[in-house]
């Protein structure tokens, strides 16, 4: 899939859906405030994620793998919105590997990780399968 269209796909499912993530232990034994955090497109070696944030603040992102192996954004875009305190983070990982539990962490600048969360990959080995539903009024 073509990154343009990877990314059009992600932001749509923001849109659509506020799946959560599993969170890992060290996030659930801290006292802080957590971000709004939602997993989008995600396929065999690439995912995205968006973040809600205050509209000031400045953080880091990366994924590390069970194995210790931590990797960097591949693009990170921020979305702000008049007339609101709050901005949307949209922030996407290349090169993963498929069928791997990931751990995504936000830090401040300082390097203190503020919020993290358990993600995975897609397996290649199952079969896929999706769900659509719709809700109307009227």
């Amino acid at each position: 899939m073509e990154r343009r269209r990877f990314l059009q796909t992600g932001v749509a499912g923001l849109a659509m859906t506020a799946l959560t993530f599993k969170p890992s232990i060290a996030s659930a034994q801290t006292q802080q405030k957590k971000l709004g955090i939602v997993q989008g497109a995600t396929g065999e070696t690439a995912t995205q994620i968006s973040v809600l944030v205050p509209l000031q603040s400045r953080h880091k992102f990366k994924v590390v793998s069970a194995e210790g192996e931590t990797k960097s954004p591949a693009l990170i875009e921020r979305f702000t919105f008049p007339k609101h305190d709050d901005a949307i983070i949209n922030i996407s990982f290349d090169e993963l590997c498929p069928d791997v539990d990931y751990i995504f962490i936000v830090s401040d600048d300082l390097g203190n990780t503020l919020d993290q969360r358990m993600f995975s990959t897609l397996s290649i080995k199952s079969e896929l399968s999706f769900t659509v539903s719709s809700c109307m009024d009227h």
